[in-house]
């Protein structure tokens, strides 16, 4: 399954990045499987906490996504981008 990258900023009316408010978000849409890793960015020149978003999903199922981030953090945008495909290493011991 095709793996992106999801680069999502601040709240535009907070200004405030709420990590576990974007994990409740991608709960409610039954996204099983993602990493969210909080950083720095900038956009139209101005300082912003953002985070980096990386999950699996069909290409419509993403898409579904960052609309649905974009509409509940008001952004002008999220930038994306499709990263090599995910590959797992299964622990024997553990299945």
């Amino acid at each position: 399954m095709p793996t992106y990258e999801l680069l999502v900023g601040s709240d535009n009316e907070t200004h405030k990045l709420d990590p576990q408010f974007i994990v409740d978000v991608l709960n409610e849409m039954q996204v099983s499987s993602f990493t969210l890793l909080p950083g720095v960015g900038y956009w139209q020149g101005q300082r912003e906490d953002t985070c980096s978003i990386t999950l699996s999903g069909t290409e419509n199922r993403v898409w579904s996504i960052i609309r649905t981030l974009a509409r509940k953090l008001h952004q002008d945008a999220i930038a994306y981008h499709q990263v090599p495909d995910l590959q797992y290493y299964y622990n024997e011991d553990q299945l």
